[in-house]
């Protein structure tokens, strides 16, 4: 009797062991709406979640046919038994996001009925795949609306991640090919449920293997997000069991999509795409990165530490429309040595000089004076006669000596006096010089 249970406690264990090879995403099915009984045994019905160069031929059953086993298109890894999908599943999961990357799964019916290998109660396998070549730089956060950064663990994010996430981005590079998956990943990816087992009908006594998962089942057109369903997967075979061909994927959703953004963007107020949290800011990472700046504006003129960046409404960007980012130098008195040469220099403002509103450090010639307000920033000074700038506008020697201008020490209170004006600052240096 110890001797029976000993080895039922070992089989047991097996078995838990087996179901717990993927990351246990139970604790979470509430959140991605995941019930905890799913159906069984369904047809492939949704494909705009596949990925990949093989993606328009590997769909369901159709990932069996062509026959040889040297030139399947749909076979992973060159093996001729295990048939395969490409798509973006979740490999960490949590409350408010996920992490996915590009996975291959295939169907491997192996452990039911092989030529001269007959093992009836093992059960037709899902396999998990990628290539070796996948990296972080192929994998991506995207939370739940209101959720940004690594984990989805911020509430609030300075910027954007502007990187388009899109179908096109995973259809070229031979690294997402079905025949490139060497490495099993199983242990990597997050399950709802694993390995829960069904016969779906058929008079074989191997199960068929259930896994539910995380996976993007379709991408917005603007790049900032996608929807995420969760899925099962199962593997099945074409033909009987006596005569059964490759094992193949059917993979079907179970829950409703969810709308998911990239950090430093949120769902909009129809829910139906991903907006910019901090429009400006986004922006401007983005103009950064794409060289959608402003002429001469480049990145690599920019220095932090004596430049700051802001939005140009006046200059043509790139894209050939008015408006773009532009930097200038922090501090008020200093500006750009010229248009070209980008370093900030010491300019300090009088009649002569001043800092053109693209941040130009202006120097005017003899006779000119600096006016902002006018292109070019120069323009020709405007003689004065001596009485009037004695006595001032409209004035004489029988003007009463308070009121003369000569009388007057302040710089400023002279000017005013000359110019016949109460306030200079609101007034151009045009209106001051008519």
């Amino acid at each position: 009797m110890i001797k029976s249970f000993k080895y039922f406690y070992i089989l047991f264990a097996l078995l838990v062991c087996n179901n717990a090879a993927a990351r246990d995403a139970s604790s979470f099915m509430n959140d991605w709406g995941v019930p905890a009984e799913f159906p069984m045994c369904q047809n492939s019905d949704t494909f705009n979640a596949l990925i990949g160069p093989e993606r328009e031929v590997c769909k369901g059953e159709s990932a069996t046919e062509g026959g040889e086993k040297s030139n399947s298109k749909c076979s992973v890894h060159g093996n001729y038994y295990v048939r395969g999908i490409s798509m973006m599943v979740a490999r960490i999961v949590n409350s408010h996001g996920a992490y996915f990357c590009p996975t291959v799964i295939g169907g491997d019916k192996k452990g039911g009925w092989e030529w001269g290998n007959i093992s009836w109660n093992k059960p037709y396998t899902t396999r998990y795949y990628e290539s070796p070549e996948i990296n972080n730089s192929d994998c991506f956060w995207v939370c739940k609306s209101g959720y940004h950064g690594n984990e989805c663990a911020q509430t609030s994010y300075d910027g954007c991640n502007f990187n388009q996430l899109k179908r096109e981005n995973y259809d070229e590079a031979e690294k997402y090919s079905l025949a490139n998956a060497s490495q099993d990943i199983e242990t990597d990816v997050a399950m709802f449920h694993a390995g829960v087992k069904d016969r779906c009908g058929r008079k074989s006594k191997s199960p068929f293997e259930h896994d539910v998962i995380l996976v993007i089942s379709d991408w917005l057109e603007n790049g900032h997000g996608v929807y995420a369903q969760p899925f099962v997967v199962h593997p099945d075979y074409r033909g009987s069991r006596y005569s059964a061909g490759p094992g193949y994927i059917k993979a079907y959703e179970i829950s409703e999509p969810i709308l998911l953004c990239r950090s430093g963007y949120v769902s909009n107020n129809a829910g139906d795409s991903c907006v910019p949290l901090d429009s400006e800011a986004c922006a401007l990472e983005e103009a950064r990165s794409t060289g959608t700046t402003c002429p001469t504006f480049t990145n690599d003129k920019f220095n932090d530490t004596t430049m700051e960046w802001y939005y140009a409404d006046s200059c043509p960007n790139n894209y050939n429309y008015t408006g773009g980012f532009a930097f200038r130098c922090t501090d008020p008195d200093y500006g750009f040595k010229s248009a070209t040469e980008l370093f900030c220099i010491e300019c300090p403002e009088d009649k002569r000089n001043g800092i053109s509103e693209d941040g130009v450090c202006i120097k005017c010639e003899t006779g000119q004076i600096f006016d902002s307000s006018v292109k070019g920033n120069c323009v020709t000074a405007t003689a004065l006669d001596k009485d009037r700038m004695r006595f001032g506008p409209h004035q004489s020697a029988s003007t009463p000596l308070t009121q003369q201008c000569w009388t007057m020490a302040d710089t400023d209170e002279y000017a005013d006096c000359v110019f016949n004006t109460e306030n200079r600052a609101n007034r151009s240096l045009m209106e001051k010089y008519k």
